[in-house]
């Protein structure tokens, strides 16, 4: 049996909502950029992508100085897809930070783009392109699935100390015209050929020293690094 298509899945997931106004055809995200542990501040440029394809723009916003934002986006294309939110920082190109939701239940509560939701979405864009063009592999409620050894309440906790030594490490390695949330996508996966990705993004070879030197020393940080390849093992 073939499997059901994206709009068979978005009847399935609104159909208790009965017909739809043209009000609840829309989902505003509302939330913070926080970037205050890495010393970094508002306002943010942001933008709501396909998490699948990004070249998919959903919504754009800007945020206050504080970092608060309202973006709102089309339910629909969240349900079946969910939502990749990108931000921007006004005053340092390189500081982007981003946050994955997979589910419209986590777009509907207040969202936090900081330094853990920007690890967890470099891993989230390491399986899509492994899988892509397959959407199927794709689906939000299956990436969720696959990354909750991450983003489970225990792990959250145990793990956010690793989160922003990466991070910062991220933003003092990237090169001119690269930024925080490329660095990472290129830190995360096979550990043999992390010289390699890192090097094709024109992060310094005495950055790459500092990362390995930091993942000897750190289990945690080294197990963020190669988390998506070991899920995959």
């Amino acid at each position: 049996m073939r499997s059901a298509g994206p709009g068979i899945v978005v009847a399935a997931l609104l159909l208790c909502a009965g017909p739809a106004r043209a009000d609840e055809a829309r989902l505003s995200l509302t939330g913070q950029v926080d970037a205050g542990e890495i010393g970094a501040g508002g306002p943010f440029t942001l933008r709501a992508l396909r998490p699948q394809k990004r070249t998919v723009q959903l919504g754009t916003a800007s945020s206050d100085a504080a970092g608060r934002f309202t973006m709102p986006v089309d339910l629909e294309a969240v349900a079946v897809y969910g939502v990749v939110l990108e931000a921007s920082s006004a005053g340092d190109p390189a500081l982007v930070l981003e946050a994955v939701l997979l589910s419209v239940r986590d777009a509907r509560a207040p969202v936090s783009v900081g330094p853990g939701s920007t690890v967890a979405a470099a891993m989230i864009e390491w399986k899509v392109r492994r899988h892509e063009p397959d959407f199927e592999r794709v689906r939000p409620f299956l990436l969720l699935e696959w990354l909750r050894p991450l983003v489970a309440p225990k792990a959250r906790t145990d793990l956010k100390r690793a989160e922003l030594l990466l991070v910062r490490w991220a933003r003092a390695a990237a090169p001119p015209g690269g930024s925080v949330a490329s660095v990472l996508k290129g830190s995360v996966g096979d550990p043999r050929r992390l010289r390699a990705r890192l090097g094709s993004l024109n992060v310094g070879a005495a950055a790459i020293d500092d990362l390995e030197r930091l993942a000897r020393r750190d289990a945690e940080v080294a197990y963020l690094l190669m988390l998506p390849y070991l899920l995959e093992l």
